[in-house]
């Protein structure tokens, strides 16, 4: 069980390097740090049946 939560773990922190990796190596900012919001929408409740 644990060598599972390990090899989640690994995968999950490989990923998040991995990302970060193409962010900083980006040298023509090809890649948008920021994303805004343009359009809201209204969150609607509904019940459940």
């Amino acid at each position: 069980m644990r060598r599972k939560y390990g090899w989640i773990t690994a995968g999950i922190m490989l990923f998040i390097i991995f990302n970060v990796l193409l962010v900083r190596i980006d040298k023509d900012d090809k890649v948008d740090r920021i994303a805004y919001i343009t359009d809201w929408t209204t969150l609607q409740k509904k019940g459940y049946a």
